[in-house]
């Protein structure tokens, strides 16, 4: 099961350009299908999600792909969307590539930190007034960046407000900090996840875990399955104390997400298709063994992750964990399983754990329920396959009240 090469691009007879990427949160998404909507009556095909996701293919990927095949890059500004990183993710990604970036303000609010950096210096376009004037000097300016004429005088947007730009940096300067911006932000992003030291836990979140399990780990050639209706092994997790938070869930420009009941499921990757087996994030999920989520990074996928997103707050006990690709024991020894864990929420609690190098479920009991809209999982260590670097959990189910 080697790693496969990321999805095909489309082919050129179906390539289709776009004139701009409009980039939004999801608190947004109604108010910018509809700048989508005003400008395609004008002619000018936009690319938006999810609208534009070929379905079966990988979200991130598709981001991607459509910031590439568009000539502009439309910013829907927001609180929302100030908020959001992977909204910062994407306007990053579009600088790097040198897309024209036009931010529109669907509410009064400044840039954030996060994106200052890229739109301090530019012009934007407020669209809260209710007028609908916004959108016709909006397409004029696309118009102009296609190359369909110029835009009028009486129709350029609002400049940004002198206090954000007034003394800041020279002409010169801030347009190669704006270049270099992107591309370190998009390189560190790439690299963010694969280097489990790259985030540490906060101060105020200490890692703390009392690990006792139900026996000691063995290795892959020697472990046996557990009896037919024995309970799971157990590891019982000192829940960590955190202030009180509300973190948006992290984003991989390559993830791959699914749907089960009322959760969201994503991963940072996942392995391609091959002879008929697919390696997505359903099938951590699906209740058969012999399906698994393989990760897709080069590597055995240190720094890889798992969300899962609830549609609403849950209380939650604890994980239930099938480590490995269960589908039979040849494959479980070959292919790498999961060592050392970190359990993240939203709450901005973290804890760590280490799972036992054997089949069937393990259970991770935290000591105090914690109250999350998502939990987290990501890999910080491995015990290697025999024969693949991919490392492969079978199952993940939330215990929750």
């Amino acid at each position: 099961m080697d790693k496969q090469s990321s999805l095909a691009e489309r082919q050129p007879g179906n390539a289709q350009g776009f004139v701009a990427f409009i980039s939004h949160a999801r608190a947004d998404q109604k108010r910018a299908q509809e700048i989508a909507a005003s400008l395609e009556e004008r002619g000018l095909k936009c690319w938006i999600a999810p609208r534009d996701v070929r379905p079966g293919q990988s979200y991130g990927d598709e981001i991607i792909r459509g910031i590439e095949k568009s000539r502009c890059f439309i910013l829907v500004l927001s609180k929302a969307s100030n908020e959001s990183p992977f909204v910062a993710r994407e306007v990053e990604r579009a600088v790097s590539k040198r897309k024209s970036v036009f931010p529109i303000r669907v509410e009064d609010v400044e840039p954030s930190s996060a994106l200052e950096l890229f739109v301090s210096s530019t012009q934007w376009i407020d669209a809260f007034s209710g007028d609908g004037s916004e959108i016709d000097r909006l397409a004029h300016l696309l118009a102009g960046e296609e190359g369909h004429g110029g835009v009028p005088a009486d129709s350029a947007p609002r400049p940004a407000p002198p206090a954000r730009s007034r003394g800041w940096i020279r002409p010169a300067l801030l347009g190669i900090a704006v270049l270099l911006g992107g591309l370190i932000g998009a390189f560190l992003w790439d690299t963010y996840r694969k280097t489990p030291e790259s985030q540490p836990p906060p101060a105020s979140a200490p890692l703390a875990s009392e690990l006792k399990p139900a026996q000691a780990p063995q290795p892959a050639s020697a472990a046996a399955p557990p009896a037919p209706g024995s309970a799971p092994a157990e590891q019982r997790l000192v829940t960590p104390t955190a202030a009180p938070s509300d973190l948006p869930p992290p984003h991989a420009p390559n993830e791959d997400c699914s749907r089960s009941g009322d959760t969201t499921l994503c991963t940072s990757s996942a392995l391609a298709p091959a002879q008929g087996n697919t390696y997505g994030p359903r099938n951590l999920v699906d209740g058969d063994d012999k399906t698994a989520w393989v990760e897709g990074s080069n590597g055995q996928g240190l720094g890889e992750f798992v969300v899962l997103e609830f549609d609403a707050p849950r209380t939650v006990r604890g994980l239930t964990i099938r480590n490995g690709y269960d589908k039979s024991a040849d494959l479980f020894a070959k292919n790498s399983r999961v060592k050392d864990v970190e359990l993240r929420f939203s709450s901005g609690a973290s804890v760590a754990a280490t799972l036992s190098d054997q089949p069937g479920p393990q259970h991770l009991a935290l000591s105090q329920p914690i109250e999350a809209k998502w939990v987290e999982l990501v890999i910080r260590s491995v015990y290697p396959g025999s024969k693949y670097a991919d490392t492969a959990i079978n199952e993940i189910s939330v215990d929750t009240e």
